[in-house]
């Protein structure tokens, strides 16, 4: 009998444990206050917080995070976004222009649970020389010029498969078909790439600031080369256009 009762009680403490971590992954994992225009996330086991900074409603629950220069950490914004009494719930659209540049701390953006966010504006990331991979979500339609240019350690740009505008290879970014070289991150250590034989464009400055390529194939199916797209390539020694 007793046996049986320790037996009821484990399962008991079991299943009021699965209910804690079930409340927990339901609730909100942002808040913003809309007066003062802030995201925060706090950590429950330790109880620091994260905070992001000229965070803006459209007044449809859409937000667009605006200037957080000064942002110190690594970059994930996957999880719910809620009002302090969970009331009203919002989802982030849009990452402004500059609102990352030159974070000399960040290291990973991992915006892959972010899958309500449409845009990254221009120069957001740019100078943020510590950065080293950026993970991209489904719903990216669009990225703004010069977005990671300056990212100096950056070796590895992810997208989401499901993505319909965007895709990657080898650490790559591309637009969905392949068709677009859009960015060489600048960190990777590779000394030679060969363009896949999709690519028809090379976007501006897709080769900015490479500093470890010596060897580049162009494909014969090449037919535009953007502004700028070897500037400051000073490693590079071969360039076939075979």
């Amino acid at each position: 009998m007793r046996k049986r009762f320790l037996s009821l009680f484990c399962v008991l403490a079991f299943c009021l444990t699965l209910l804690s971590v079930t409340a927990w992954a339901a609730g909100p994992d942002w808040t913003y206050d809309p007066d003062a225009d802030t995201l925060t996330w706090t950590d429950p086991d330790t109880s620091s917080t994260i905070t992001l900074n000229d965070v803006t409603n459209d007044g449809a629950g859409n937000l667009t995070i605006g200037s957080n220069t000064s942002f110190s950490g690594d970059l994930n914004l996957s999880g719910t976004i809620s009002d302090s009494g969970n009331t009203t719930q919002y989802q982030i659209t849009a990452i402004g222009e500059s609102a990352f540049e030159r974070c000399t701390s960040l290291e990973t953006v991992d915006l892959r649970g972010c899958t309500s966010l449409e845009s990254i504006g221009v120069n957001v990331f740019n100078g943020c020389d510590s950065l080293e991979t950026v993970d991209l979500p489904d719903s990216l339609a669009s990225i703004g010029d010069g977005a990671f240019y300056g990212c100096i350690r950056l070796t590895q740009i992810q997208v989401a498969a499901e993505n319909q505008n965007f895709s990657a290879k080898d650490g790559v970014l591309f637009d969905k078909n392949q068709t677009v070289l859009i960015l060489y991150p600048q960190g990777k250590t590779e000394s030679s790439y060969q363009v896949p034989e999709t690519v028809k464009e090379i976007r501006k400055y897709a080769f900015y600031n490479c500093a470890s390529l010596k060897t580049l194939d162009l494909p014969a199916s090449l037919e535009s080369i953007g502004a700028y797209a070897f500037l400051n390539f000073n490693s590079l020694e071969t360039l076939d256009l075979s």
